[in-house]
């Protein structure tokens, strides 16, 4: 197989003879197939090129199509054709483009099959295009990888100008091989006698699944069962997604897949900051240890000739560094950031292995990325490296075997001005930066708008009355006129964090909170909704952060109950099953299974734990879609499905989330301080959420410090 570069294609078929976005004519014949033809259509109408047009030829007796679907034209022929070869023929004669597309009822055609075929056309200056792999699907359950090669040219996939087709002649008169004879004949008249021109696609981009397990037997290989439906019947098409549910998760794993590579993960940060970039695996480290084979750079794996290969992406940027691994730079204090990307590259799959990453500036733990997996979405991982002259990289395994870790674009970044404000993770509000913050060792935060100041009162006054916590820095997250919070947070020497809001306000709007590691100088965060009390120590979830690795979030579980994340999604937050793989572009694992199903109302953790956890919802680029689309509280499942894709979740006791939408309390009020059980336990935390809101007043308003006016 050749590529297009390099080839003398003499021929007079150019792209300026045609329309920038000429039309496509999608030739599909059918004999039998009722059950495919549907679903074939759908996927004809799910393509994201705008000029298209699908043309149906159905030569099965007494067998009658009828349809009113946009661009779709079907032609119901009384007595089956001679042979495929002229039954293509016949459906080309009809067509109204300047380009042909295959598109066979039985394979699986991705959503950018026209669109990214096109492009490649274009950009080559081609008349005909065919990509170098494609998917297979046996009805197993991983697809396979396939490549063309000359005994079978994968003609499904192929793109070609209609004027180049007429003159070599169009299709044989057979059904067995028409591919092959046809493509001889192209290459004949484009002057090509070396070998079949295929670009090469990386695997994110494939375009085409070859459905070679299905109901319906094949012309050329094996894996249908059944003979053709030549049942008489009049059928009424309306399209419909993939049937076979593996086949149908499987493909729904690829868009995710594309989507994701299309629109990388960018930091979501406004301002004016202009950044200088410089690719750290260009500079040669001052010194590297490696636990398998040799440190790879610019996209080498390192061993035995592979590339780096992340979600089916090859990258020119990359470190592989097989772990354990250890690789130290010398910076000359010039850069402000460090970034990469972090994951176990594509040849790995399964339960066989994972790993720690660490980021060390000057010595100094400064990111994690806990409990990477293969097949995981990948992580970013950024570090402050402002003034530094050291940058250590570390990837601990947990599990020896096929620890192929990698750094993904790894970039030191330069920035002329600092940046002012910086994005929640899904784009609800530009949180200030304005004002520096000194360190601390623990920041207990909140969030809040104009209407809930008497919550916050109530919050930071219960804080420091039965926290014990004397020496923890409050912080305040705050939508819209700050002159009633700015009361509050001096009254509680509170940091105040003024949140333009970007969307209407909702449960949503929390999600400033997930930000918190980037924006306070805190080495340890305890988050905590408005509408809580805090009744008893937090000092028990202050020692448990000591206690427990460094990426580790400590939460309660839901109080709506839920056994996992899968039931969790469709019964508390209005989703189903196919949303997970849609979050997680693609690159679930086992994720729905997860038996930890949290209320956020309160997390904590290390700043390291509170920043991968920010960054691995920011790698969700469905997320802030789904959210708008349903019940507001969705960006709680997203905070869930990122526990559990990282492995990190700790379960606390159900004494620091009482949620009162479902749980009740007893509450003893001859003492000094309230008494408040659940299930004969001393509550810890109170949470007025939901339909508890306006449960057990007589709590309310005890530890309020300012006027409520």
């Amino acid at each position: 197989m050749k590529g297009y570069a390099g080839i003398a294609m003499t021929h007079s078929y150019k792209w300026s003879t045609l329309e920038e976005t000429p039309l496509v004519s999608c030739i599909m014949p059918t004999y039998g197939r009722p059950q495919l033809v549907p679903e074939s259509v759908e996927m004809f109408l799910s393509q994201d090129y705008p000029r298209k047009e699908l043309i149906i030829i159905n030569d099965c007796p007494d067998q009658i199509y009828n349809a009113d679907l946009p661009d779709v034209r079907i032609f119901n022929l009384p007595k089956r054709m001679s042979s495929l070869g002229a039954k293509r023929d016949w459906g080309i004669k009809k067509a109204s483009g300047s380009v042909l597309a295959v598109w066979d009822d039985d394979d699986v055609y991705l959503p950018w099959r026209l669109s990214y075929s096109i492009e490649k056309m274009q950009k080559a200056d081609s008349p005909f295009y065919l990509s170098d792999t494609f998917w297979a699907y046996w009805g197993e359950d991983q697809l396979h990888h396939n490549s063309v090669h000359p005994g079978w040219p994968s003609h499904g996939m192929a793109l070609y100008f209609l004027q180049l087709y007429l003159d070599a002649g169009g299709y044989p008169d057979m059904t067995l091989g028409e591919d092959a004879v046809l493509f001889d004949r192209l290459l004949k008249q484009l002057n090509i006698s070396d070998g079949l021109p295929t670009l090469p696609t990386e695997a994110a981009d494939r375009v085409m699944v070859m459905r070679c397990k299905s109901h319906y037997e094949h012309t050329s290989i094996g894996g249908g069962s059944h003979p053709a439906d030549t049942t008489p019947q009049t059928i009424e098409l309306v399209p419909r997604p993939i049937e076979d549910a593996l086949l149908r998760r499987d493909v729904e794993r690829l868009i995710q897949l594309h989507r994701r590579s299309a629109s990388r993960y960018a930091h979501r940060v406004s301002g004016t900051a202009t950044l200088a970039e410089t690719h750290l695996d260009d500079l040669r480290p001052a010194y590297s240890k490696v636990g398998h084979g040799q440190l790879g750079i610019n996209g080498d794996l390192g061993y035995e000739g592979k590339r780096v290969e992340i979600g089916g992406r090859r990258t020119a940027h990359a470190l592989s560094a097989h772990a354990p691994s250890e690789l130290h730079f010398e910076l000359d204090g010039s850069y402000d950031q460090f970034s990469a990307e972090v994951a176990i590259n594509d040849d790995v799959s399964g339960p066989i292995t994972s790993a720690d990453f660490q980021v060390l500036v000057d010595g100094k733990l400064a990111a994690i990325a806990h409990n990477v997996c293969p097949g995981g979405l990948p992580r970013r991982i950024t570090a402050n490296v402002r003034g530094a002259r050291n940058l250590t990289l570390i990837a601990r395994a947990h599990r020896f075997p096929m620890c192929h870790t990698v750094w993904v674009d790894p970039q030191l970044l330069a920035r002329k001005e600092q940046p002012t404000s910086m994005l929640d993770p899904f784009g609800r509000a530009n949180i200030s930066l304005a004002e520096t913050f000194p360190p601390t060792e623990l920041c207990i935060a909140t969030v809040g708008s104009v209407g809930f100041e008497s919550w916050i009162d109530d919050l930071f006054g219960s804080i420091r009355a039965n926290g014990g916590c004397d020496d923890a820095q409050l912080a305040l997250f705050f939508y819209g006129d700050t002159t009633r919070a700015e009361k509050i947070a001096g009254a509680y020497d509170a940091w105040l964090i003024p949140c333009e809001q970007k969307k209407p306000l909702s449960g949503a709007s929390k999600s400033v909170l997930y930000s918190a590691g980037h924006v306070l100088p805190a080495q340890k965060f305890i988050c905590l909704d408005a509408d809580m009390l805090v009744l008893e120590s937090l000092q028990p979830l202050v020692g448990a952060m000591a206690c427990q690795p460094k990426g580790s979030i400590f939460s309660c579980r839901e109080a709506a109950w839920a056994d996992c994340l899968g039931t969790a999604i469709k019964t508390i937050y209005g989703g189903q099953s196919s949303d997970i793989g849609r979050l997680l572009c693609g690159f679930e694992r086992n994720e729905a299974s997860n038996t930890l199903v949290i209320n956020d109302g309160i997390f904590a953790g290390t700043v390291w734990a509170i920043r991968d956890l920010d960054q691995i919802m920011r790698s969700m680029v469905e997320a802030t879609a789904w959210i708008d689309e349903g019940v507001f509280w969705r960006a709680q499942f997203v905070c869930n499905l990122a526990l559990a894709s990282l492995g990190v979740g700790v379960e606390l006791a159900p004494s620091f989330n009482a949620q009162l939408n479902c749980q009740s309390v007893d509450v003893d009020l001859a003492h000094e301080k309230p008494r408040v059980t659940m299930d004969g336990n001393p509550v810890s935390i109170l949470h007025f959420n939901g339909g508890g809101r306006n449960h057990h007043p007589e709590l309310r308003g005890r530890y309020c410090s300012t006027p409520t006016q």
